[in-house]
């Protein structure tokens, strides 16, 4: 239900659609992440290292053992560790993921499943679960093995500033003409970098960055919260 999540929006244009969007599918709240056009960014420079692989087998599971699997998937773990070993030291440790596509013989399509010895068994469990039915009786057979070698990055704490006074008037640099829903008002410019932890406004505004514009139209209050993020809410009282 999307009365129970939060939208967060990020990119260049994601704060500018937010507020029309939450509202068109009845979410109550919209999270303008600090530095929204560049979160991708910091995604990139804080994401785990993965490198994927597979190897196509096509062998019929009947008669397939574990054993071949397994000397799949450790050539693959083998090619993993010289790959992440030619990087140099990343300081990570390396988690790897083993997996198999299975199908029905004949369907053009497969499901992806962990390994295990009893990978037969999940696969018609989970075809059963995906499209509501399965068939024990009818041959499958293993498409690929699949390897995924995760790095895992450490974790870091975001920094977390106390809260301020609610009054966000040091912020304002103007106003501009906004048309919002056919009506032009008068909407507040604001200088987001001038915001302080704990200052509230309400639209219509603009909230305005190097990166991003957040839209905030009439009926909607905004706060910043402890991490220096935007809160958008409908205005008590409005629907």
């Amino acid at each position: 239900d999307p009365r129970d999540f939060t939208l967060v929006c990020f990119g260049g244009a994601g704060a500018m659609h937010a507020t029309d969007l939450a509202r068109g599918l009845g979410i109550p709240r919209v999270l303008v992440p600090r530095a929204a056009g560049t979160l991708s960014a910091l995604g990139m420079l804080l994401a785990d290292y993965v490198r994927d692989y597979s190897q196509t087998l096509l062998l019929p599971s009947e008669g397939c053992t574990i054993a071949d699997l397994e000397a799949a998937l450790a050539a693959l773990e083998e090619r993993a560790g010289a790959d992440f070993a030619a990087e140099g030291d990343t300081g990570v440790t390396l988690a790897l993921e083993r997996s198999l596509d299975l199908r029905y013989r004949g369907q053009g399509y497969e499901l992806n499943l962990p390994f295990g010895e009893h990978f037969e068994d999940a696969f018609h469990a989970t075809h059963e679960q995906r499209y509501g039915y399965a068939d024990p009786d009818r041959a499958t057979e293993v498409v690929n093995v699949r390897l995924r070698a995760v790095g895992a990055t450490a974790p870091i704490e975001l920094p977390r500033a106390a809260l301020e006074g609610d009054d966000a008037s040091s912020a304002i640099i103007g106003t501009q003409p906004m048309v919002s829903e056919g009506t032009v008002a008068d909407a507040t410019l604001i200088d987001r970098g001038l915001l302080s932890p704990g200052n509230r406004f309400r639209g219509p505004a603009l909230v305005i960055e190097y990166s991003t514009t957040t839209v905030i139209p009439p009926g909607f209050d905004a706060r910043v919260d402890e991490w220096f993020n935007l809160i958008l809410e409908p205005a008590e009282g409005t629907a």
